[in-house]
């Protein structure tokens, strides 16, 4: 795998769960963390079933950690986005921030047909109005 700017790389896990999610609908979120500050791995997988409020309980449950995820984002029936979501508090600490946010990339650009790059840093950003306003603005 390609080496970014932080020197972390991306499991081949990460990107065959985000096919998966893409093509077959098997989940409604993926949550992604670095391990060991040199990989990316699978944290977390939201069942299919899962909705808005559930996706936000993950995010919330990390704190002042940070993370990466893809949200199948379904404001209504049948009209889904899916969201690469950034999450990088700005409580967390700095070394965590920058190692998060130098590694965006190692991720994102492995992941084809991602409609909408959401970028959270505080808990009142997490509400599907604002991921609704995100994906409308395409």
């Amino acid at each position: 795998s390609k080496t970014m700017a932080s020197g972390v790389t991306c499991t081949d896990k990460c990107i065959d769960a985000f096919n998966d999610i893409k093509l077959k609908k098997t989940c409604r979120y993926l949550m992604y963390k670095i391990a060991q500050e040199k990989e990316i791995v699978i944290d977390k997988v939201g069942e299919r079933s899962c909705n808005f409020d559930d996706f936000k309980a993950e995010i919330d449950a990390v704190g002042n950690d940070a993370r990466f995820a893809v949200l199948d984002y379904e404001p209504e029936p049948n009209k889904m986005y899916l969201c690469f979501v950034t999450w990088i508090p700005d409580n967390a600490p700095v070394r965590t921030r920058m190692l998060y946010a130098s590694s965006v990339d190692a991720l994102k650009t492995k992941l084809l047909g991602i409609k909408a790059v959401i970028q959270l840093t505080d808990h009142e950003d997490v509400t599907a109005e604002h991921f609704t306003s995100c994906v409308t603005r395409f």
